[in-house]
């Protein structure tokens, strides 16, 4: 017969089996909500990549075209230009020929690059073509103390000037300043043969809209989502 400790000690194995029971079905059950709550996030962030992917190969090819539509390429006298290595930080001197599309001259027409990009609401740089590799002419795109980034010098063999000499568009991710942008570049063909480079980017996201998303979701009252990049750095945080 069961005695009445007895009885007490079963009842309170019972009751801490089925707490333990309870408890861990809404684990699991919390853990399969955040799960999706994460992956819906995550399919947001996706679709602005892909929508802003689109949007860069249709830019690409705007872009381009309405260059063209200045004028004629034309090519003058040669003057030496200090440029900066863009890999290395080292300086050097390359000879760079005075260019022109119809009337308007490309090197530091940083107001031809404005109006290009205001059109389509993107980042970018002329290159041109010296015997040193391709040298950045104009651009749109600023430093942390908003001087454009002007005379660095990308080297022949790295793999955007390759794809660029082989007549191949290159698709890149590059952080400008504090943002991560999909970048992509394709060759100024004059006589059938590359004299440049057109560099455009778009923003990979838009963190304000996420950042307004990720701030209206709580979990377990005080929890909250944020958003790091591969490399660790905080993109999106509550605080």
């Amino acid at each position: 017969m069961l005695t009445s400790g007895s009885m007490v000690l079963l009842l309170i194995a019972g009751g801490i089996y089925l707490y333990r029971v309870q408890t861990g079905s809404l684990q699991r059950y919390s853990d399969r909500l955040l799960s999706e709550e994460a992956h819906s996030l995550n399919q947001v962030i996706e679709m602005q990549i892909r929508e802003r992917q689109v949007r860069l190969r249709t830019g690409l090819d705007l872009t381009l075209e309405l260059l063209y539509s200045f004028g004629e390429i034309t090519f003058g006298n040669s003057r030496q230009v200090t440029a900066i290595d863009y890999f290395t930080g080292d300086n050097t001197i390359v000879d760079v020929k005075q260019w022109k599309l119809g009337r308007e001259q490309l090197y530091n027409n940083n107001e031809m690059a404005d109006r290009i990009s205001a059109l389509g609401g993107i980042q970018v740089s002329l290159f041109q073509k010296t015997d040193k590799g391709y040298l950045n002419i104009a651009t749109t795109v600023k430093d942390d103390n908003g001087e454009r980034i002007l005379n660095t010098l990308i080297s022949a063999n790295s793999p955007v000037i390759q794809a660029i000499e082989r007549g191949e568009d290159f698709y890149d991710r590059s952080r400008l300043g504090d943002d991560w942008y999909l970048a992509a570049s394709r060759a100024i063909m004059h006589n059938g043969k590359p004299v440049g480079m057109l560099f455009i980017g778009v923003p990979e996201k838009d963190v304000s809209i996420i950042r307004d998303l990720f701030s209206k979701k709580t979990y377990y009252d005080t929890g909250y989502p944020f958003l790091v990049d591969a490399t660790g750095i905080l993109l999106v945080h509550p605080t």
